[in-house]
């Protein structure tokens, strides 16, 4: 069964260009899916990848601040 294709969560702009109406879209530039211009200009775009891995962690522990009722902290 074939995967269905993911929508990319950013988008990339290969190429700089300007619009007709004067919007300047300049390479390396990250740009939301939502944006009109990708789908008039989709060889301009491609989906952005993170140059780094993102690395998940566990939530942070933290400390109580005071003692329970009959805890003796120290």
């Amino acid at each position: 069964m074939a995967k269905a294709v993911e929508t990319p969560a950013l988008y990339v702009v290969l190429d700089s260009f300007v619009t007709e109406s004067g919007v300047l879209y300049r390479k390396g530039e990250v740009v939301h899916p939502d944006d009109p211009m990708i789908e008039q200009h989709k060889a301009a775009f491609g989906p952005f990848v993170f140059p780094h891995p993102v690395k998940r962690v566990a939530e942070p522990k933290v400390e109580q601040a005071t003692a329970a009722p009959g805890e003796k902290r120290g």
